[in-house]
C-alpha cells in the first residue's frame, strides 16, 4: 500500500486533487491541518492510499473533481474520531471554555453595585467637609448630626455649628476691669490685633485704654507696639518679670482696657518668659486668648494649643483667614479643645480685618471653601 499526502485550502479541494490524480481507488486515510512547517503548503493535509496491485500506481485523471464520488460528510473529515491529536484539541478547547464559563461566574457576582441614581447627602456631606481641611473623624460626628437637623434649610450648616463655642467678650467675668492678653507664636499678628482691639473696643467705644508689652526679646517687637501707642493716643509700658507686671497693673487699676502683648513660645527656654506665663495662667483677672494662624494644618495648631498651655488660654483667636480656603482647622480645634472662639481676623487693616467669632460665620467661611473678608460690625459696638 502507497501513502500520498495533498495539501490545498480546504479539505474538498484537496480530495479533489487526489481522487483526480489516483482515481476512484484511492482510500482516504486521514485529514487534519497543517502544522506551522507546512502551512506554506496549504491549510489542510489530505492523506491517501492506493493498493500496490492497483492497475497504475497514479493513473492520469478520468474525471473532473465534480465528477468525483460523493465525499463524506465535512464535520468527519476535520475530527475523525479515529485521530487522538484532534480529540486532545477538542478536550482542550472544551476546558478552556469552561474556563472562560467559570472566570465570568465569579466577576459577575464581584462586580460592585449599580451606583444609585440618588446620591448620599451624607457622602457628599463629607467630601464637603473634609475638602475644607476638617479631619475625618470631625466630619463623621459632624455628618451623623445632620439627622438632627432636617427640618432646616442647611442640615450641615447647623451641625457645624452645634460644634463651635464662642465668646468675644473681653476680660474674665468676675473680674471689675477688662484685661486681655494674647498669647501665641511669632509672627502670628498678636500685636496687630491688640492695636485692633484697642482701637475698636477701647477709643471707638470711649474707654481709657494701657498697652503692655512683654515681648522685650525680639528686636524691635516692644517698639512697634509703642509707636501705635503713641498714634492712637493711649499709654504704653514694658514688662520683663511677674513682679514689674503685678505692680503696673496695680498702678493702671483705673484703666478700662487693659491689653498686654506676649513674646512668642520660642523663646520658652528662656526663665523669665515662663515666669510671666505661669503668672498671666494664675491671676483670675487676666483673660488669655490664644491667636492662632488659620493658615496652617490640623496638626501644626494641634502642636501650637498643646505648646502654649502654659499660658492656661481660656479663648481661641484665629489670624490669618485671608491666606487659606480651608478653614476646616478652625472646627478641628474647637472640637479637639474645647474652647472657644472668640475673634476672627483676616488682614492688616486696623480695626476693620477683626470681627467678633460668632457659630453661624465660622459655618459660612469653613463651607464656602474660599477666603471672605470678615463682617464689619459698627466699630462702637459694646462689649459683653
Amino acid at each position: 500500500m502507497r501513502l500520498k499526502s495533498y495539501f490545498a485550502g480546504t479539505v474538498e479541494t484537496a480530495m479533489a486533487l487526489a481522487r483526480g490524480e489516483l482515481g476512484p481507488e484511492a482510500m482516504l486515510v486521514q485529514s487534519k491541518r497543517t502544522t506551522a512547517e507546512t502551512r506554506h503548503l496549504g491549510h489542510y493535509e489530505v492523506v491517501f492510499a492506493l493498493d500496490d496491485d492497483a492497475t497504475a500506481p497514479f493513473p492520469l485523471p478520468v474525471a473532473p473533481a465534480a465528477a468525483a464520488a460523493e465525499p463524506p460528510p465535512f464535520a468527519s473529515l476535520l475530527t475523525p474520531p479515529h485521530d487522538p491529536s484532534i480529540q486532545a484539541l477538542s478536550q482542550e478547547l472544551e476546558e478552556l471554555k469552561k474556563r472562560i464559563e467559570n472566570m465570568s461566574g465569579a466577576f459577575a457576582r464581584t462586580a460592585p453595585p449599580a451606583r444609585s441614581a440618588t446620591p448620599d447627602p451624607k457622602a457628599q456631606y463629607r467630601n464637603i467637609l473634609t475638602g475644607a481641611g476638617v479631619l475625618p473623624e470631625v466630619a463623621e460626628a459632624v455628618v451623623a448630626r445632620t439627622a438632627g437637623f432636617t427640618k432646616a434649610a442647611d442640615p450641615l450648616s447647623h451641625a457645624v455649628q452645634s460644634f463651635i463655642r464662642t465668646d468675644s467678650t473681653l476680660g474674665s467675668a468676675a473680674a471689675s476691669r477688662r484685661i486681655v492678653a494674647l498669647a501665641g507664636p511669632p509672627g502670628v499678628g498678636k500685636t496687630t490685633a491688640i492695636v485692633k482691639l484697642a482701637t475698636r473696643y477701647g477709643l471707638s467705644a470711649r474707654r481709657s485704654v494701657m498697652l503692655l508689652s512683654t515681648d522685650v526679646y525680639r528686636v524691635g517687637a516692644a517698639e512697634q507696639l509703642r509707636l501705635y501707642a503713641s498714634i492712637l493716643g493711649v499709654g504704653f509700658q514694658t514688662v520683663e518679670t511677674p513682679l514689674a507686671l503685678a505692680q503696673i497693673l496695680e498702678e493702671q487699676r483705673h484703666k478700662d482696657l487693659i491689653l498686654i502683648d506676649t513674646p512668642g513660645w520660642a523663646h520658652r527656654d528662656v526663665p523669665e518668659i515662663v515666669e510671666l506665663a505661669k503668672y498671666m495662667a494664675n491671676d483670675p483677672d487676666i483673660d488669655v486668648h490664644l491667636v492662632l494662624p488659620a493658615s496652617n494644618r490640623s496638626s501644626a495648631l494641634s502642636k501650637m494649643v498643646d505648646r502654649y498651655a502654659i499660658f492656661k488660654p481660656a479663648k481661641l483667636m484665629f489670624a490669618r483667614l485671608d491666606e487659606t480656603d480651608r478653614l476646616g482647622v478652625v472646627l478641628n480645634e474647637c472640637c479637639r479643645t474645647g474652647m472657644p472662639v472668640s475673634f476672627l481676623s483676616a488682614g492688616e487693616q486696623i480695626p476693620e480685618d477683626l470681627e467678633p467669632a460668632t457659630a453661624a460665620r465660622i459655618s459660612e467661611l469653613i463651607l464656602r471653601h474660599q477666603p471672605a473678608a470678615p463682617a464689619r460690625p459698627n466699630p462702637g459696638q459694646e462689649q459683653g
